[in-house]
């Protein structure tokens, strides 16, 4: 399945490969759209703060992605919008959850 990554504005982002799924968890891959520059630092500063296990320096991270209301749209060609939580982009791969 295929989606399309969007900011509260509703811009795309990128687009979403879902590869697997269980429940409301979903895995897959994340190609990044030119307007995704402007949050790639968020995700970058997460993705090490990960590596590192900074843990406090992830929760933090956590926080503000969920207050930047990123959602999916989809499945393509769909344009329905479905809203998300625990967002994470690190090295090209993207996990979330739907929320219910």
């Amino acid at each position: 399945m295929k989606f399309h990554l969007k900011n509260e504005a509703g811009i795309v982002l990128g687009m979403i490969v879902i590869d697997s799924s269980k429940e409301t968890l979903m895995l897959g891959s994340f190609s990044p759209a030119p307007e995704f520059s402007a949050y790639a630092s968020i995700f970058n500063e997460f993705e090490y703060a990960a590596n590192n296990q900074l843990l406090s320096e992830i929760d933090r991270l956590e926080k503000c992605i969920s207050r930047l209301s990123f959602y999916i749209s989809g499945p393509l060609p769909q344009e329905t919008k479905r809203e998300i939580d625990d967002l994470q982009i690190i090295e090209g791969g993207i996990s979330f959850h739907l929320k219910r």
